[in-house]
């Protein structure tokens, strides 16, 4: 836009000026033609020469003039048709000018100035912005939710957001207020129920969103959980059987990880070999002294 306005006022001064030297010579040269003093025939052609340049002068002009406008109408259309072409009526759009990202209009015009390094678009009228190599969330108002302040930031799922500083990573909510201070390895994904499981020095553990631990950071592995919620884990230097909220359906007290066939498992606990269901039940109580092998369903066991 400032761009077609400076051109609009170059054209102005240029018509003036090229207006103001036809009519000064003009004037001159009916001011002489009004004296008894006529110019000579070499004058006359002197004069006649320059009044040629002067109307080429003053047609170049206004063909510069042209062209000047007609470049500034045709960028400002362009942008206003591929802000129209991808954006809603009222959606404030992610625009970079001189290397710089800023939010226009669905007019062009800008309406948060340019200064960030990188911007996301607005989503329920939060942006996350990158200023001198900080993330920060910006309202729609050009007021911060939260400075620029963090290493990263992830887009803000159900009312909140996992932040890095230093390596580690917390929690920040939609009303800005900090859930807990980056403490965690990596961010993790929200259960339905509003808990995660999520790692610190290496170990695995459960929190929910205000970042209470409902499960000591123990479990040696990220649990992978069935669709039933269960998940066999390692923890103690023995196995066990979990549930996504934390509960325990079997302690860890086994030396490897159950292997199932036909829905059970035999396996080895409390110095025996005993039966268990992938649901954590036991089958058979752990009494056989050595691993039993069946053929055809049946084995000899002591």
């Amino acid at each position: 836009m400032w761009k077609f306005q400076r051109n609009s006022y170059l054209c102005l001064i240029l018509c003036a000026h090229a207006r103001r030297i036809g009519v000064g010579e003009r004037a001159r040269i009916d001011n002489q033609q009004q004296c008894n003093n006529p110019p000579s025939k070499l004058k006359m052609k002197q004069l006649h020469t320059l009044k040629t340049l002067i109307g080429a002068l003053r047609r170049g002009v206004l063909m510069l003039c042209l062209l000047l406008a007609s470049q500034g109408a045709m960028a400002q259309g362009w942008e206003l048709r591929q802000l129209k072409g991808k954006y809603l009526e009222g959606e404030l759009v992610p625009t970079e000018k001189r290397e710089k990202w800023g939010f226009a209009d669905e007019r062009g015009r800008m309406v948060i100035k340019n200064i960030f390094q990188s911007v996301t678009p607005f989503t329920d009228s939060l942006a996350r912005v990158e200023f001198a190599d900080k993330w920060g969330v910006l309202r729609r108002d050009a007021t911060y939710l939260f400075e620029p302040q963090f290493d990263s930031i992830t887009p803000f799922v159900n009312g909140s957001a996992w932040v890095e500083n230093l390596g580690k990573w917390g929690v920040v909510n939609s009303d800005g207020m900090v859930a807990f201070e980056p403490q965690f390895d990596a961010p993790a994904e929200w259960q339905a129920e509003g808990l995660a499981w999520v790692a610190r020095a290496g170990r695995w553990g459960l929190i929910d969103r205000q970042g209470v631990v409902l499960f000591d950071f123990v479990v040696e592995q990220r649990p992978e959980f069935d669709d039933g919620g269960r998940c066999w884990a390692r923890w103690d230097g023995k196995w066990g059987l979990l549930r996504n909220d934390g509960a325990v359906v079997f302690d860890a007290q086994m030396d490897s990880k159950p292997e199932f066939f036909n829905g059970i498992a035999w396996q080895r606990w409390q110095n025996g070999w005993g039966a268990i269901s992938a649901d954590g039940k036991v089958l058979f109580e752990p009494l056989i002294e050595d691993k039993p092998f069946f053929e055809e369903g049946v084995s000899w066991s002591r």
